[in-house]
């Protein structure tokens, strides 16, 4: 890693940085396996189900934990600048074990019936969502693939090699950068968000949605009533 680079990871959000890593030790692994196949065959089609199943595993896996950290990260913030008021001689619709929606009962610790069920929606989030991105990823790769076996195809055959650009984007260090930022800032939009629910749901606070603009003629009629 150049100084250059060491710069830039010093100024990333940690979270993104740990994607950003953690992708990084996979990408050798994928594309190791990927070209295996390919010397077998040399036709994306004939590349083994189980090999697709073990890049979408890792990924997911790898995804997880973070996305689970930056939910909680947000989720608890926003808790935190609730005022983490006393909930505990308040009847809170959170059973014992911090489900929200399974009817309102007495908790003797509502505040921590409020983190429980946090957590438990943040585990569920970022079970979902490391899912749905893994698998997307892996369509995205096997039509990456598809459209050079036809392109090499139509240009008269196909050869050893002809996938080796296609391999290189699905492991690229520009694709997991784009994968950290976007996908961390989904996770602490959600958890912001599951986080107020919740707390809405211990507390009966009703909660306001507005949007911060400049409040001026550029903000559009959609948003400025929202301001």
């Amino acid at each position: 890693m150049s100084d250059q680079d060491e710069d830039a990871g010093s100024e990333r959000d940690p979270l993104e940085l740990l994607v950003l890593l953690r992708f990084r030790e996979l990408s050798d692994r994928h594309a190791e396996l990927l070209r295996a196949d390919l010397a077998t065959v040399n036709d994306p089609r004939t590349i083994k189900p189980k090999t697709w199943r073990q890049i979408t595993r890792a990924r997911s896996d790898a995804l997880y934990w973070v996305l689970l950290a930056a939910y909680l990260e947000s989720g608890l913030h926003v808790w935190d600048q609730a005022g983490q008021v006393d909930l505990g001689d308040r009847r809170s619709p959170l059973p014992a074990d911090g489900r929200p929606g399974q009817g309102s009962v007495e908790t003797p610790d509502a505040s921590r019936g409020v983190t429980r069920g946090m957590e438990q929606a943040g585990r569920q989030w970022a079970a979902r969502a490391a899912n749905r991105v893994s698998e997307g990823l892996t369509k995205t790769d096997k039509a990456a693939l598809e459209r050079a076996r036809a392109a090499a195809a139509a240009a008269g055959g196909v050869a050893t090699g002809d996938y080796g650009k296609a391999i290189d984007g699905a492991t690229s260090e520009t694709r997991a950068e784009t994968i950290a930022i976007t996908e961390i800032t989904t996770a602490l939009s959600a958890g912001a968000t599951g986080a107020a629910i919740l707390i809405a749901q211990a507390t009966r606070w009703t909660w306001d949605k507005f949007w911060i603009t400049e409040d001026d003629e550029r903000v559009c009629p959609v948003c400025k009533p929202l301001h």
